[in-house]
Parts: C-alpha cells; sequence; structure tokens
C-alpha cells in the first residue's frame, strides 16, 4: 500500500469536530487581526461590517477593511463585533461589483467559512496560539525558514490549549517540507505525546497519524500500550487503520501481542475492534476465533465484525445477533 495516500485512507467513524483555522489562512487573500467597529445595512442582501486592522498576517491591507454579511445565510464564520479577532476574508470585489454594490466604500471581503476560522484573541494578541499558527501556515507557505517554522509549530503541539494544538499537529502532518525538517528529539517528543495522551482523543489521534507518516518504529505496538485507558472507538479504529498502512496485510501480527498480554475484557474487546479496522484476513481469522469461544455476545466484538467487512465476519455477526444476548456498550 503507498505510505502518501495514508490521509486518505484513514477515515474515521463519526466526524472530529476539527477546527479548520489552518485551511483558511492558507487559502484567503488576507489575514489579519482586527476588531468590528461598526455595521450598517448594505443594500437588501448585505451588512457591511467595518473593521478596523491592527495587526496584518497576510496581505497588505488599509487601516481598515469591509466585511460583507449576506442577510440569512448561516456560515461556520461569522463577523463578532467588538472583539479582536483573527479575520480570514476571501477578495469579495469582484462579486460586489457584479451585483452593483456602491464602489465607495473600496474593496470588499468576504469572511472564509471554515470552522474556527474566525477566533476571539487573548489579550497578548503577539502570542496568542491562534496567531502563532496562523503565522506558521503563512511562513510555510512562503517557504520561509522551515526549520524555525517546524520548531514553532512543535512548540504549539506541545503547549497550546485544545483547539490549537490538534491543528498544529495538522498542519506537519500535512506538509512534508515540514516534517523533513524535525529533529529526532522532536519526533520522539511527538509520539510520546501520542503514547501519552488519554484525554483529547481528537490530539492522540492527530498524532497517532503524524507519527504513521513519519514512519516511526513499533508505533502500533507503543499505541497499543495506552489502548487499556482510552475508552473510544475513534482511537481504536484508528489504530487498526495505521496498523494496516503500515504493515498490509500482516497488520494484525503488530496488534496480536498486545491482545495476548490483555488482563481485562475491556481491553480485549476494544483490540478487537482495531483488528477489525484492520479488514485482513489475519484479524478475520481472530474475530472468528473470539466469537466461537464466548459465551455472552460483546458489543465490540460485534462492532469489530462488522467493521472488518468480510462475508465470513457478517455471518458470523448475523448468527451471534440470532442466538444470544449482548452485553456492554461501545462507545463513540
Amino acid at each position: 500500500m503507498n505510505h502518501a495516500r495514508l490521509l486518505v485512507l484513514l477515515p474515521l467513524l463519526g466526524p472530529l469536530q476539527a477546527q479548520q483555522l489552518r485551511q483558511a489562512v492558507a487559502s484567503s487573500d488576507l489575514v489579519v487581526v482586527g476588531t468590528d467597529v461598526s455595521v450598517r445595512p448594505l443594500g437588501q442582501a448585505f451588512l457591511a461590517h467595518q473593521v478596523r486592522v491592527a495587526k496584518s498576517l497576510k496581505g497588505e491591507p488599509g487601516e481598515q477593511v469591509v466585511v460583507l454579511e449576506q442577510k440569512g445565510v448561516s456560515r461556520h464564520a461569522q463577523p463578532a463585533p467588538g472583539e479582536a479577532r483573527i479575520w480570514c476574508l476571501l477578495d469579495f470585489t469582484a462579486e460586489a461589483a457584479r451585483l452593483g454594490l456602491p464602489d465607495s466604500l473600496g474593496h470588499y471581503y468576504k469572511l472564509a467559512g471554515h470552522e474556527g476560522s474566525h477566533p476571539k484573541l487573548g489579550t497578548d494578541v503577539d502570542r496568542d496560539p491562534a496567531v502563532e499558527l496562523a503565522r506558521v501556515v503563512v511562513a510555510a507557505d512562503r517557504g520561509l525558514d522551515l526549520m524555525q517554522v517546524a520548531d514553532k509549530t512543535v512548540a504549539l503541539v506541545l503547549r497550546a490549549g485544545p483547539e490549537m494544538r490538534t491543528e498544529a499537529v495538522k498542519v506537519l502532518t500535512e506538509r512534508p517540507s515540514l516534517r523533513g525538517k524535525l529533529t529526532e528529539i522532536q519526533k520522539s517528543d511527538l509520539m510520546a505525546r501520542a503514547v501519552g495522551e488519554l484525554d483529547d482523543v481528537q490530539l492522540k489521534i492527530a498524532l497517532a497519524e503524524l507519527c504513521a507518516e513519519m514512519k516511526m518504529p513499533r508505533l502500533v505496538e507503543q499505541l497499543c500500550l495506552s489502548i487499556d485507558r482510552v475508552d473510544d472507538r475513534r482511537f481504536c479504529e484508528s489504530l487498526g487503520r495505521i496498523a494496516r498502512v503500515l504493515h498490509g496485510e500482516r497488520a494484525h501480527e503488530a496488534l496480536v501481542p498486545a491482545l495476548r498480554q490483555s488482563r481485562s475484557p475491556e481491553t480485549r474487546s476494544r483490540l478487537y475492534l482495531a483488528l477489525g479496522a484492520t479488514s485482513t484476513p489475519g484479524a478475520l481469522e481472530l474475530l472468528l476465533e473470539a466469537a466461537r469461544s464466548q459465551d455472552q455476545r460483546d458489543m465490540w466484538l460485534d462492532a469489530a465484525l462488522e467493521l472488518h467487512g468480510a462475508k465470513e465476519a457478517k455471518e458470523a455477526l448475523a448468527k451471534r445477533a440470532d442466538s444470544r444476548p449482548a452485553s456492554g456498550s461501545v462507545r463513540r
């Protein structure tokens, strides 16, 4: 399997509510720190927000910019008055002219519609993690001092708040040019965080995918060390998919040592789900053996059989549904 396709081949069951500030910054024509100081109707369809610019992160604005909000249209990001925020803006001047809006107000922009792309900032704007992340993305896009950019990105991963640290991980995952500048110590720190993170499942999965992109040795085996303390189906499935990407048809072999050493039914159940996510013949044999040996249904094992998707897995699942009461629950 082509390792370069990892990001495409690791879909997660159930959406992780990921922020997308990094994508908004990369795709915007203008990114500023600013405050909405006034708003007024503009024609029948728009509101015009006058935004005072405190700092430009991308592009060359004037002291103020006009941001249009279309009435009655819900967006992930909507103008928020009176607060210092990041504004990721798309040039709307051509569309405004086509719609017949007056040109007396100057250059028109609209907000990018990405989730989390209009964050409120703290009192220390220069050190705000959202501003630091935006600067990292802009610098990476321009190819400026990538080693320093990589250092700053790793620092965000290790010390920023929940939203920005996961975004910072994805910046590294999505940009081979930055990953190539990471030191072995930084890679080791990122892998240690992937293994040790127990509370923020979204961050743990993002870090695990990053480590898979970097082909960290014994990654699957190391991630298995925390599976007994992470009661979340998303992590179990991502673990199995990572194993499949890194080890192909032998993915189950990376999970078997943890399965043999597991000391609780709960840990074994989570490893079954990881096995199911590999969709390999070897994993199927292990799951069918577990299904035959159980007197009472295990919802995690049922989920693993369903996830595996093979004909034999579906047949075994149907027999279990007809013959035995279920126990346990699968947390999503």
